[in-house]
């Protein structure tokens, strides 16, 4: 994998929450989709070169975003994150092959959008 370098920590101002699907029911009784969150970190957005975004455009990537976050030994069941009060589907996680305190993942997300 990959060693992401962050030359300064202050960029992770965002606080990012990750977490799942959790199906109730609203008072109808009909079943709703809602967030639940698992975990919470800081996060950053990360910006991708000039040659990176001429690669994704066209493609399912055009329109993601990429956060930076300290490294994380397990990502599994973390499908969704909130950030802003915003859900996005992770799409992708690039994590660090290293689990060293200088060690970051990149985080790869796609706006969910609902309808009706």
């Amino acid at each position: 994998m990959m060693m992401v370098q962050l030359a300064n920590p202050n960029r992770l101002s965002k606080v990012i929450e990750f977490g799942t699907i959790e199906t109730t029911q609203n008072q109808n009784g009909m079943p709703v989709e809602t967030f639940k969150a698992v975990f919470k970190t800081r996060g950053g957005v990360w910006t991708r070169t000039q040659n990176q975004k001429y690669q994704v455009l066209g493609t399912d990537l055009e329109h993601t975003v990429i956060y930076i976050t300290r490294h994380r030994q397990n990502w599994d069941g973390t499908i969704q994150a909130r950030v802003n009060h915003k859900v996005y589907q992770v799409i992708d996680v690039d994590f660090d092959s290293q689990n060293l305190p200088t060690s970051y993942d990149l985080i790869t997300l796609s706006e969910v959008n609902k309808h009706g």
